[in-house]
């Protein structure tokens, strides 16, 4: 899937910060959610970096959503953003890692 909303993936702790933790992940997206095709269970996250992850505050982004993905055991790949990514064996890798059961 393509485009998908993290609050669709990561649910967050009802607890005393529940609103502060989902509007923290509201806004956000992923570019690529990998999931089993049967059971529709997730198996990881790809991101594509542009030049817009060295700014700080994207910077902070991407460590946030580093840790949410990392407390749920959901694998996250960044991938910088390339023209074709057909012989990317670093995508290949990723993919073949995930879904191994």
């Amino acid at each position: 899937m393509s485009k998908v909303r993290v609050e669709d993936i990561v649910t967050a702790v009802k607890d005393r910060n529940y609103i502060v933790g989902r509007n923290k992940v509201r806004a956000k997206h992923v570019d690529f959610l990998i999931m089993e095709q049967t059971a529709g269970e997730i198996r990881g996250v790809i991101e594509l970096n542009d030049s817009s992850h060295f700014k700080v505050d994207r910077q902070e982004r991407d460590r946030f959503l580093e840790n949410v993905f990392a407390s749920c055991g959901i694998d996250l790949l960044w991938v910088p953003v390339a023209g074709n990514y057909e012989n990317n064996h670093k995508i290949v890798e990723f993919i073949e890692k995930i879904t191994q059961t």
